[in-house]
Formats: structure tokens, sequence, C-alpha cells
């Protein structure tokens, strides 16, 4: 039995190679062990944070996410969407990120202003951190100033219009065609049409779905107003609109004219040409959440436009959307005025109802008139309130009481728990066309919500760290009382503590989000925040050993998911476990001072023997060592100087053998 000892003096401390003046020999079916090894850490900066799989996500919540004694939430609990966990990722998913001052703060700049990280329109742009100056201290801070559609950004986006299987020529939403051919032209020729998409019916197919997520929440129009665009093309923060026109339609091609939005479970961009597509289903259409359709034309008075929702976060059965059923209301409708050679407009937007003691948030149905020629108002958009509905119908919280508000219904429409949303529409046949236009969730031009709407707009709640148990079972002023969605997200974040975040929440006031007022400090200082647990692995390239690397399918509220590393093979000899390196002191600490609280000395409790395999002996002139991360990757976390131990023997059995100097004794059976 031999004793090797492999040092990285002047070397990389966690890739080297050591070198003998005499071969080190190996028996046949020899086996080697790690026995001990001395590594230093390296002394993290003032300035730095680490951030390692399943350490890189925090949660956030737009509202309170708290509930009172009896799991409900009143009108200032009230909490439309659901919570979100938000995964700071690296670049080619390798673990740990190592940031210092402004990298810290970019890089989550960078993750929060990501509207695929946040599915809020208002809330997916306008953040910002830094790190204000107190002292010796720097704490990390970031807020956020809620957006809306700029005047340009009112004006609507394109989307990405396609084409999808069937027709709906009757008044039951039949599907009458299985075949493509259905056309969207973006643009549509301009003149007016630049930012709006014609869905035109062709060789019987008429429908047809955005694929591009439109925007949500908040528009920034005030309820009951609809002032006109610069452009006069469409409504000051923009809505989702559907343009077309009637004159001489017989009665089949009116009732064939629908536009409508899908939730995020009724929607799917699997397989939309598909029979079996979630979208449209052959025995009915599109599977819509929210929708218009069309009266008789030609009877008393005239057309008229009602507008439909179903229940949220439920595919009907065969994609079928039928106002009769139980699951429906009719939140809105009105009697659409008379225009000859002109195109009816039928919207909805979202907006903050600020018109209730409580503001919530709610969709607006609207209709206008506008000319053919250069797509522009002749006759402003109006409330649809007609046969005494309103106009709106209430976006819900499931846990708050009295949001369910739709006309005389209560009806739970809890649509910004089923994010993100989307339009579509049904053109008619006999070359039947709409033309249609919304904001959309990542391409809108956008700019800061003025103060007075950021004073009627929900708070933040930043969720941070598990709660305890006891924690878990106090009233919302000591932590607990909180729903089981906000406590999934709860579990989830870990990225808190390496930015000095040491509480389990925070709430804030969207006015008092941006740089004016507080924002939201860490209470730690980013210089004595402390890196998560690793072990380091150690393995031995140049030996014939295999060992394995593995690796889970990971998930995305951990930042792992798809990770392209680990889950390999390479040559281990044993693991060494780690500890967190020393607190960070904010003034610089000098190296001899430092240097003994950086050594670690480690001994293997117990013989872990680890077979060559190898038929025939064989001799080497140098060996080299890697010590890498548990996904072998390197760890970037050694100083010089590393020290490993290992020794070899022969298989036990076998004749033992010795090696160096004179009496080196290397014998076969």
């Amino acid at each position: 039995m031999s004793l090797i000892v492999l040092n990285s003096k002047g070397s990389d401390p966690e890739d080297f190679s050591n070198f003998m003046t005499e071969q080190i020999k190996f028996p046949r079916d020899a086996e080697v062990c790690l026995v001990s090894s001395n590594i230093n850490r390296k002394m993290m900066i003032a300035l730095e944070a680490e951030i390692g799989a399943g350490s890189n996500s925090i949660g956030f919540q737009l509202g309170s996410g708290t509930l009172l004694p009896n799991s409900t939430r009143d009108d200032a609990l009230y909490t439309a969407h659901s919570p979100q966990s938000i995964n700071v990722e690296s670049k080619g998913k390798n673990f740990p990120i190592k940031l210092s001052t402004t990298d810290i703060g970019g890089m989550m700049n960078e993750t929060m202003n990501n509207p695929d990280n946040i599915i809020i329109s208002n809330c997916c742009r306008g953040w910002a951190s830094g790190f204000p100056t107190i002292g010796l201290l720097e704490e990390f801070n970031f807020w956020n100033t809620p957006q809306v559609p700029t005047d340009l950004g009112s004006d609507g986006t394109l989307g990405d219009w396609t084409n999808i299987l069937g027709g709906t020529a009757n008044a039951n939403g039949v599907n009458s065609t299985t075949a493509l051919g259905g056309e969207a032209t973006p643009g549509a020729g301009g003149g007016g049409y630049e930012n709006w998409t014609k869905c035109e019916e062709k060789t019987g197919n008429n429908n047809f779905a955005d694929l591009t997520p439109i925007w949500n929440t908040d528009t920034g129009g005030r309820v009951g107003l609809f002032p006109a665009t610069a452009s006069n093309t469409n409504v000051s923060g923009g809505g989702w609109n559907w343009r077309f026109a009637t004159d001489g339609a017989d009665v089949t091609q009116t009732l064939a004219l629908r536009g409508g939005i899908f939730d995020n479970t009724s929607f799917t961009t699997n397989d939309i040409t598909n029979v079996n597509s979630n979208t449209n289903k052959l025995t009915g259409g599109a599977a819509y959440t929210i929708w218009w359709e069309l009266t008789d034309p030609t009877a008393a008075p005239g057309t008229q436009v009602d507008f439909y929702a179903r229940q949220p976060g439920s595919k009907p059965d065969r994609g079928i959307y039928n106002k009769n059923a139980d699951d429906v209301v009719r939140w809105a409708s009105a009697t659409l005025p008379p225009a000859p050679g002109a195109h009816y407009n039928i919207g909805i937007r979202p907006v903050n109802d600020t018109s209730l003691a409580v503001p919530k948030f709610a969709l607006e149905a609207y209709f206008g008139v506008t000319a053919i020629a250069g797509n522009t108002w002749t006759t402003l958009p109006t409330r649809a309130t007609a046969n005494a509905t309103l106009g709106k119908i209430v976006i819900s919280d499931p846990a708050n009481v009295g949001t369910y508000a739709s006309g005389n219904v209560d009806f739970p429409f809890d649509l910004y728990r089923h994010l993100p949303l989307r339009m579509g529409c049904n053109a008619g046949e006999d070359g039947y066309a709409i033309y249609c236009n919304a904001p959309h969730h990542k391409d809108t031009p956008t700019e800061a919500m003025s103060a007075a709407a950021q004073a009627r707009f929900l708070p933040y709640t930043f969720l941070l760290s598990d709660l305890t148990p006891i924690q878990q079972a106090r009233p919302e002023a000591t932590g607990g009382s909180w729903d089981s969605n906000c406590r999934q997200i709860l579990r989830k974040s870990t990225l808190a503590r390496n930015l000095g975040y040491n509480t389990h929440y925070g709430k804030i006031a969207a006015v008092a989000m941006p740089p004016a007022a507080a924002g939201f400090p860490a209470l730690i200082s980013i210089g004595l925040t402390l890196p998560e647990v690793h072990s380091l692995v150690v393995t031995l390239p140049d030996l014939p050993v295999t060992g394995y690397y593995g690796n889970s399918s990971g998930d995305a509220a951990s930042g792992t998911l798809n990770m392209n590393s680990g889950g390999n093979s390479a040559a281990i000899v044993g693991v060494i476990p780690v500890g967190n390196r020393p607190y960070k002191d904010p003034t610089s600490i000098p190296f001899d001072d430092g240097l003994a609280q950086r050594g670690e000395f480690f001994a293997s409790p117990m013989e872990n023997w680890i077979s060559l395999n190898n038929p025939a002996p064989f001799s080497l002139s140098s060996i080299r060592c890697r010590i890498t991360d548990e996904l072998g990757n390197k760890a970037n976390l050694l100083d010089a100087t590393s020290t490993i131990t290992i020794k070899i023997k022969k298989k036990s059995g076998r004749e033992a053998f010795r090696q160096g100097g004179m009496n080196g004794v290397f014998t076969e059976a």
C-alpha cells in the first residue's frame, strides 16, 4: 500500500498535474482511495453575491396574498393574479453565478424586466436596482414603476396571427370544414392599417388565433372614457379590437362573425392545425373564455353585439362556446348604430376600475364606427351598457368575497389566474374579413404610470423565504395566513438571502416603490451574505476509474430545468464536504488575518476503495487532479494551495506490494 500526496502549489488549485521523478506503479487489479484533503476557500470580496442552482428563485405577488381568519380576503387584500416564481438563470445553465456590485443590479434588472419572467403586463418592465451606501454598508435595493402603453403603444401591434382548422358558419359554432386556407395579412396594405392584421375567409375556413400574448391588467384608461390616440385609429391605452363591415350581409353571415379571448388553459399552440387541437375542436370551434356575437341585422332594432364569458381555467366540452350553457353569462351588450360603407369596431380593454369603492381590475366592453379608408374613428367608442347590463366584468379573486359581480349575476371570473391571454376571431364566409389589433404583452412601447394611478394600484408583495410552522399559524401582521398558492412560492424562494433579505416577505404600495420613495431595500449588507454550502468532487482523469455525476431533469422553479451539465461519467475517487466561506467584512481583510479562516481539512472517515479493474500492471509519470462542483463544472471556489492525499493497493486477496526507494517491490502472481 502506498500514499500519494498531490498538491497544486504554483498551479490552478482546482485543476493541476503532479509530475514524478520516479514512476508510480499500479499493480494488476489495483484499487485507489481518497485519504484526506486540505483546501483553501477563496475569500469573497466585500460586495459579492453567489447564486447557485436551487438558490436562484424569488417570489412576486401583485396584491397581498394573505387571508382573513375565515380563509377569505376583504377588499384591502384583493389579489387577482396568481403569485409568480421568478428565476435568475445563468448563461449556459452553469452555476454558481458570482456577481459583484453593479453586476448584481444588472442581473436583477435583466431578469425582472424580461416580459417572459413576469406575466403581469404593468409590472414586467420598469424595474431598477442599486446600492445606496449607508456608512460602510451596502444594502441592495430594487424598485418598480408600473407601466402603461404610450400613445404610440396604444395604437397596438400586429401580433402573430395564424389560420386554424374549421369554419363557424352557423349559430351553433359548428365547424363546416377541416381544411386550411384562411388568410391572415399583417398590415393589410397600410393606409391606417399598419398595426392591424386582416383575417379573411378562404376556401370555407375562417378561424384565426393570435399566438402572441396580449396586454393584460390595466391599459391606463379611465372607465367610461375612450379618448382617441393621436393617430385617431385606436383608444388611449389601447384595447383588444375587432373591425368589420356587415353591409348586405345575410343572417348566416352575420351570425358567423365572432371575436374572443383564450385564457392559457383553453389555448395551446400544439397542433393548432390538428383535429385534436384544444384551440379549435372540430365539433365546437374556438374555445373562447370571453367572446362577442352579433344578432340578426334585419330584425329591429338592428344589429346587436352581446358579450359573453365562461368561467376561466377550464376547457369546454369539445371546445364548444355556447351562450346558453349553464356556466356562461352575458356581461355586456349594445345596439350598434347604422354604419353603411363603414367598419364597426368591437372592443374589450383591461382597466383598473377606480369607480368602485376599492379599485379592482375589470374588462370593459365598447363599440364605435371607423371609416374604411384610413381606418380612423368617425364615431368615437361608447361603453356597452344596453339592456340594463353593465359594460364591464370584474376580475375576481377566488378568496375575495364580493368581487364576482357581473351585472346582477354572481360569477367567479378569476381570469388573471390563467395568464397569458390571446385573441381569436371567426371571420364569416364569402370573403368576409375581420381586422384585428391589440397592445401585446412583450412588444408594446410603455411609459411610467402616473403617480395618481400608482396610488390606486395594488401593492407589491415579495415572497422571500418559507414560513416556519409557528409563523404559518399566525395572522398577517406576524407572517402567517397565506393562501396555498403563495405558500408554494414561499417554499421555492431561495434567492433573497443571497441579496441580503432575511425576512419572509415584504409588502409595499406601488406608489412607494420608485426611487423617489423607499423602494424595497435589503436588511443586510450584500457584503455580509453567505453563499450556499457546496460539495467538491475529486477526480483523477489519468486513472481508469468510472464514476458518474448525476443530473435530474431539473425544474423551472429552481432554475435547473434542462440543465446541460451533469449526468456524465468521470474518474471520481471521492467527495469533499465544504462548508460556507467565512463572513465577509465590509472593510478590507488583511491576507494573513483571513488565511486562518480559509483552510479546511477533511479526513475521510472510511476507506472507500475504488477498483481500477486493470488487467495488467501500468505506470504513470504524472497524475492530474481535477476538483469540480457537483455537476462536473469548475467550482471556482478555491485559492492556492490544494492538497489531496490518496493511497493505492492491490485488490484484497492478492499479494501486497510497496513502491518507492531502493526497496520497491512489484511482484505479480
